[in-house]
């Protein structure tokens, strides 16, 4: 797609949908204020014009990057949509996330309304945070959506204080999360505690609201790849060490059976993702009920390819090098509702692309609730002016410098980070000092988490699961962390570096060609089992080769320790 397409032909590609589809969509947008720097929001400008463009009836955005007092007309007044936000109450210009619902016309059916109609609304997974109405914890609200997970009130407050999670309810008896989980891009074992966390909390949220009658669609950024073939360099990296075997898409899984599940193993995030699907590729060994199911790949299979985010440092969207981490989770009959799912990667400003799921709800029936609306949206949660518009901010932007980036290359997400390829001893496991999640009164409560982990010894076999069994509470004291592996014992000599052709080495040292016959790259690995030790690779990018004439283009896997 050349950049030189006017906005028409780009958004032409936005598929329609019947009246009688409630179009939900997702989108890690990088930052509400610059979005519009990129082709085609350019010429729309609004928020409610890109609304409108993707035909939204709710869409999620995640990575606002915006401040309580930065939450102004053009991110939360827009027009034909109610705005359900949190942000960070800390950090500023940092995650945040929106829930954008339209507002049925009066002509439309009351299936429609109803499914449009918004009747409760909160900030945050755990229910710890306060209501902008009763001013009370959500989950002492005798107002309160429900279905909280039993959370120490510390781990909690941290859970919900960096402007993760929006939750609402339909009058439709659907609950919809949208979140933008934590990824640990800097690798630290506090990250991860605070990751599983997060996730622990959430899908537990998720089970209880099933339990209680409810239908639940989990939205955002996810930041987990649940299958093998969600991530670009994980396979990459496989093929390269001869560990794959080429196989038509239909039949890859099947042809690489034991590398397919190890993939899902080797991740304590990866794997409690897929302990709550129930089209998971891994039998269901008792214990955690699975209860969503993939919308994407409930219409478009088994698909390779269908990555939403980039590493745009090594500009590996051109090429299709990316993973897979922005996903529309349903209950199972929700998720029968679905008619089309797809990603639409042709959509800049962003280092995602938006996700969407159409679902029918022609036959939805019973009274429209006259409800008021929850006091989260956006007009009656933040005091901001109404006098701002896109178009101001841009005269702003052109009498000041600005350092935004011109073309389609926004900030690199943290999301492509290399995959770690699993030891065949698995490392020691280990407590870290957090507080505990409280114990429930099931009589499994303390059952540790290790045993959902603990790799099993028969040989598994791809499936999807059998029914689901009762819920347990995991607590948080039994999440289990790798030790961080130990330093080597030989340590590299200090020495100066050079730049050669514009590509780092050491003084002296030549700069070894790649099968292209260019000069290579200088990289650093962030493996667990080599990381910070340097290697030589082709500096092309990576992507998918298919062709000769992709040989040439793409990167040629040349590799070579320095």
């Amino acid at each position: 797609m050349s950049q030189s397409e006017d906005s028409g032909s780009v958004l032409d590609r936005i598929p329609s949908k019947p009246s009688t589809h409630l179009r939900l969509i997702t989108f890690n947008i990088n930052g509400v204020r610059t979005v519009f720097h990129y082709h085609p929001w350019t010429r729309l400008r609004s928020l409610s014009g890109m609304f409108g463009a993707l035909h939204a009836d709710i869409i999620t955005l995640q990575e606002l990057k915006v401040g309580q007092k930065d939450v102004d007309a053009t991110v939360a007044k827009i027009d034909g949509y109610h705005s359900f936000i949190s942000v960070p109450q800390v950090k500023k210009g940092y995650a945040g996330v929106g829930v954008y619902v339209r507002i049925p016309n009066e002509n439309e059916t009351e299936s429609v309304k109803k499914s449009l109609k918004v009747v409760k609304a909160e900030e945050g997974i755990t229910g710890i945070l306060t209501s902008h109405d009763t001013k009370i914890p959500y989950k002492e609200s005798d107002n309160a959506i429900g279905g909280y997970p039993e959370v120490d009130d510390q781990v909690a407050t941290n859970i919900d204080s960096e402007g993760r999670c929006v939750v609402i309810e339909l009058a439709i008896n659907t609950v919809i999360i949208s979140v933008y989980c934590p990824a640990n891009s800097m690798g630290t074992e506090e990250g991860e505690e605070f990751r599983v966390q997060f996730l622990i909390a959430l899908l537990a949220r998720v089970r209880n609201l099933k339990r209680m009658g409810k239908e639940v669609i989990l939205m955002g950024d996810i930041n987990i790849a649940r299958d093998l073939i969600d991530r670009a360099d994980a396979m990459a990296d496989l093929f390269k060490a001869r560990e794959l075997r080429r196989a038509t898409p239909e039949k890859f899984e099947e042809a690489n059976k034991e590398q397919v599940l190890a993939f899902i193993w080797q991740s304590i995030p990866r794997r409690l993702l897929n302990d709550i699907l129930m089209d998971s590729l891994i039998q269901r060994d008792g214990g955690l009920e699975r209860v969503l199911i993939d919308t994407t790949r409930k219409i478009q299979g088994r698909r390779q390819g269908m990555y939403t985010v980039w590493n745009t440092m090594t500009n590996s969207r051109p090429g299709n090098f990316g993973s897979r981490i922005d996903l529309i989770l349903a209950t199972e009959d929700f998720a029968g509702r679905t008619r089309n799912a797809d990603i639409w990667p042709f959509l800049m400003g962003s280092d995602h692309c938006p996700v969407f799921s159409d679902f029918e709800v022609t036959d939805i029936e019973g009274p429209l609730p006259d409800v008021p609306l929850p006091r989260l949206e956006a007009k009656f949660a933040y005091k901001f002016s109404t006098t701002g518009t896109l178009d101001s901010m841009f005269a702003a932007a052109r009498k000041r410098p600005s350092s935004e980036p011109a073309s389609d290359s926004p900030a690199s997400s943290p999301a492509t980070a290399p995959y770690v390829k699993k030891p065949k001893t698995a490392p020691a496991l280990k407590k870290a000092p957090v507080k505990p999640m409280k114990k429930s009164s099931s009589s499994n409560s303390t059952r540790s988490v290790l045993s959902f982990f603990k790799k099993p010894v028969q040989k598994e076999t791809i499936a999807v699961p059998e029914s689901p069994s009762e819920q347990i509470y995991v607590p948080f004291d039994d999440i289990p962390h790798p030790t961080p592996p130990s330093p080597s014992s030989s340590s590299q000599p200090v020495a100066t570096v050079s730049v050669i052709n514009g590509r780092f080495a050491l003084s002296g040292e030549e700069v070894p060609k790649c099968k292209h016959g260019n000069p290579c790259i200088l990289k650093t690995a962030r493996t667990d089992d080599n990381k910070g030790k340097k290697f030589w690779t082709c500096a092309k990018d990576k992507g998918e080769v298919r062709s000769e004439a992709d040989r040439v283009k793409y990167s040629c896997g040349f590799f070579q320790w320095r």
